[in-house]
C-alpha cells in the first residue's frame, strides 16, 4: 500500500493523510485526531506517530547548548529558564540576531555576562555600551551643527557610529569651527536588548558645559519625543567650553558581528 509505518500510525504520502487516528487524541482535545506535530512540523516532530515532541535545543557532550531547527530566543529562555531578555542577549553574544529561527546545530557558548540590559540580572552597575568619539562642526552663539564619528564597544561587539547632530542654545564660545573628542557611556532601558544597533537612529537630548562639557540623550521617536524603548547616552566632552542647549542627532550604527555574519554566510 506504500504507507509510511509511524508504529502507532500509518501515513500515506500519495494523499498526505494519517490512516489512523492519534491514540492520544484525547490528551489534546483541541487539536484534529489526524492532524500532524500540531500543524508546525518546523517547531515540532512526531517520530512515533503518538504524541508532538517539541525541537528544544539540547547539549552537546561538552555541555555546550546546541540548537534545534525552529528554535528561538523564546524557546531558549523556556530551555534554560531564563528571562527572553537574557536569551535575547545570548544570541546577540553569540552574533545572531534575536529575531532568527534557527536552522539547527548553531552552539551557543555562554557569555561573561548573561544580559545585555542594565535593567536586568547580574553586573547591573555596568554600562551597556561605551564610546569614543571624534566631532567637528561649526559653532556659532545660537547653534552649533557637527558630524561625528567613533568606536563603541560591548563585552562581545563592537559598532562603527557615524552621524550628526544640531544643538540649540546658547554658546558662549567664539563662533567658528570646533573639533573635539567624547566619552560616551550607553545604557539600554525599556527592554531594549541590542544597544549596538539601536545606536544608529534618532536621539534628543541635552547638552551644557562651563569649562567640562556633557550631554545626555535618549532614544527619539518620530515626533521627537523620548521613545519608550532604546538607549540612554550619557556623554563627557574632552575639551573646554561653555553653554547650554537641546539636541537633536542622527546617527548609523554599523556592527561588527553583522559584517562577521554576512562574510560567513559568503563561504
Amino acid at each position: 500500500m506504500n504507507w509510511y509505518d509511524y508504529q502507532a500510525r500509518n501515513y500515506d504520502p500519495a494523499i498526505g493523510r494519517w490512516m489512523n487516528v492519534d491514540p492520544l487524541a484525547e490528551q489534546t482535545p483541541n487539536w484534529s485526531p489526524n492532524a500532524f506535530c500540531n500543524n508546525n512540523p518546523l517547531f515540532f516532530t512526531d517520530p512515533t506517530g503518538m504524541s508532538t515532541e517539541a525541537n528544544d535545543w539540547h547539549r552537546d557532550g561538552s555541555g555546550t547548548v546546541v540548537a534545534d531547527a525552529g528554535d528561538t530566543a523564546e524557546t531558549l529562555a523556556t530551555y534554560k529558564d531564563i528571562s527572553v531578555q537574557e536569551a535575547r542577549a545570548e544570541f546577540n553574544h553569540n552574533h545572531i540576531r534575536y529575531e532568527s529561527v534557527l536552522d539547527g546545530g548553531e552552539h551557543f557558548y555562554q557569555s561573561d555576562r548573561a544580559v545585555s540590559s542594565g535593567e536586568y540580572g547580574p553586573n547591573s552597575m555596568l554600562p551597556d555600551a561605551m564610546s569614543v568619539s571624534y566631532s567637528g562642526g561649526v559653532n556659532s552663539i545660537f547653534f552649533s551643527a557637527n558630524i561625528n564619528f567613533g568606536i563603541a564597544l560591548t563585552g562581545n561587539d563592537a559598532a562603527f557610529v557615524v552621524g550628526g547632530n544640531i544643538s540649540k542654545g546658547l554658546n558662549g564660545g567664539m563662533p567658528g569651527i570646533k573639533d573635539g573628542f567624547q566619552v560616551g557611556i550607553h545604557n539600554n532601558y525599556g527592554g531594549n536588548v541590542d544597544v549596538l544597533e539601536q545606536l544608529g537612529g534618532n536621539d534628543i537630548g541635552y547638552s551644557a558645559a562651563l569649562g567640562l562639557g556633557g550631554s545626555i540623550s535618549n532614544t527619539a521617536q518620530a515626533n521627537g519625543t523620548k521613545a519608550p524603548i532604546g538607549v540612554n547616552t550619557v556623554g563627557v566632552n574632552l575639551g573646554l567650553s561653555v553653554g547650554a542647549g537641546q539636541t537633536n542627532s542622527k546617527s548609523y550604527s554599523y556592527k561588527l558581528s553583522d559584517l562577521i555574519n554576512r562574510v560567513k554566510s559568503e563561504f
